[in-house]
């Protein structure tokens, strides 16, 4: 960049003194070059401005849309003529304004709900914790938005009733897309199995189980004592979902057109008799299945993987697994884990492309012999998980997958260690061992990578590995 110094004529500056003593809030906003600004191109701008807005929200002034509107005359009669700048509504909290009178609280939505016309609506609302929410306000609002509601996010919370209360509004939502409800987890102390006021409950249907076009549904409701909630499962393309009992994996026989499933199973291992009782009769068919996440308990995670008959599945993911043992997964348990794994990949009609799986999992003397069946994978993403881990077995396992002839087709690897997993000088032989796999690839590696979380520790790429890496590249055997 170059500037160019040019001597300031002193009357000029005397002139450009005496117009700012004269009209200075004039010059202020003159001075940007934003007034000038074509009407289309501004409208533009508040566009992203709106969609970048974190801290504001409908029931604040601090909301982009009307400080925007509070600038100028000009801007002002562009914001209220410019429906897409209202219709994201963010309800943060309710606390300061419990004691004001209902209409002032509705009021500002309501703004927000006519300028957005005929526009669609998404609406975030988040409650605080140790707020006390007044479920008639939250009903009344969403009932209020519910002809043109699209997305609707709900973060209760410790408001554990909300959830329950959503459930039981009085509307349709003839719009709605999208739906994600969470909510604090509180550990009871006992199984939900062994809970008979939780058995005899009826799952629950309500305004959501009838919403014509939901597609997208995520909910993370903890271990509430509440019924599981009915949705349109024939109709649901992606569903993300804490599973608390084996019956309530009832809904997998209608997943026909499910593409991305995302279970958390919260319930202990041992339900033998239940997984029996669990009336789907044999293997599911998921069609349209591309991307499955699993976690929990091992046991759980292969009688689901077990079950499920998917066509065209291409990514699977295991984000998440707790084992028997204090330390991870047993050796049996690993096999288990990595056979059901190929097996599901067999009764695919789709190769595997893409696998994400913990490094412990490949520690067994046959882990190498049945990833064999899983040669058609593309990406391999391994990962250290947070826990008292051997980050000796851990090298091992690395070194094994260098010299193994599995996964000879994988395009692109990933090694993500997280915070908290290795000791202070182990990274750097985890980080030896990972471009030993690339060393030891007859192929070329389009994409390597090496992701270390450990805020307290300085990782500092020593000049080997840097020369590893650019050698594997100038042999054509990593990508640009």
């Amino acid at each position: 960049m170059e500037t160019e110094l040019t001597a300031l004529d002193p009357h000029a500056v005397e002139s450009s003194e005496q117009s700012t003593r004269a009209h200075p809030l004039d010059l202020e906003f003159d001075a940007s070059s934003l007034r000038r600004f074509p009407v289309e191109l501004l409208k533009s701008l508040f566009e992203l401005c709106v969609a970048h807005d974190k801290e504001g929200h409908v029931l604040s002034e601090d909301a982009m849309v009307r400080v925007l509107s509070r600038t100028c005359r000009r801007w002002r009669m562009i914001t209220h003529s410019t429906p897409s700048l209202w219709q994201i509504m963010q309800i943060n909290t309710m606390q300061d304004y419990r004691f004001k009178p209902r209409a002032a609280i509705l009021y500002p939505i309501y703004e927000y709900f006519e300028r957005s016309s005929p526009l669609p609506i998404t609406c975030h609302l988040t409650l605080k914790a140790g707020v006390v929410c007044d479920e008639q306000y939250i009903r009344h609002i969403i009932s209020m938005l519910s002809p043109r509601l699209r997305h609707l996010n709900v973060e209760c919370g410790p408001a554990v009733c909300l959830v329950y209360s959503l459930m039981q509004l009085q509307c349709d939502l003839p719009a709605l897309q999208s739906l994600r409800v969470s909510a604090c987890d509180f550990d009871l102390g006992y199984s939900d199995d062994e809970d008979p006021e939780y058995a005899n409950m009826t799952p629950l249907v309500g305004v959501f189980s009838t919403s014509p076009h939901l597609t997208d549904v995520s909910m993370k409701v903890g271990r509430f004592q509440y019924p599981q909630f009915v949705l349109p499962w024939s109709q649901l393309k992606e569903l993300d979902m804490r599973i608390r009992n084996v019956q309530e994996l009832q809904f997998l026989s209608d997943l026909e057109n499910m593409e991305s499933l995302s279970l958390t199973l919260t319930w202990y291992a041992g339900c033998e008799r239940d997984w029996r009782a669990l009336a789907i009769g044999g293997q599911v068919e998921v069609p349209r299945l591309r991307y499955l996440r699993i976690q929990g308990i091992y046991e759980n995670i292969t009688q689901v993987l077990d079950i499920l008959q998917p066509c065209v599945l291409l990514d699977v993911d295991i984000s998440q697994i707790r084992g028997s043992r204090h330390d991870g997964v047993s050796d049996i348990e690993a096999d288990e884990l990595l056979g059901s794994i190929a097996a599901l990949h067999r009764r695919s009609s789709c190769s595997l492309r893409r696998l994400t799986l913990p490094v412990p999992v490949f520690s067994s003397p046959r882990a190498m012999f049945i990833a064999e069946d899983l040669a058609a994978v593309e990406e391999l993403c391994l990962w250290l998980p947070f826990s008292r881990c051997n980050d000796k077995l851990c090298v091992d396992v690395l070194s094994n997958l260098a010299s193994t002839s599995a996964f000879q087709n994988v395009k692109t690897l990933h090694l993500d260690i997280q915070q908290g997993c290795v000791k202070a000088f182990e990274p750097f032989a985890l980080l030896s061992a990972f471009l030993g796999i690339a060393e030891a690839r007859t192929g070329t590696l389009e994409h390597l990578s090496f992701k270390l979380l450990n805020h307290w520790m300085g990782m500092v790429v020593e000049s080997e590995y840097t020369k590893t890496g650019a050698k594997l590249f100038r042999d054509g055997r990593l990508g640009a």
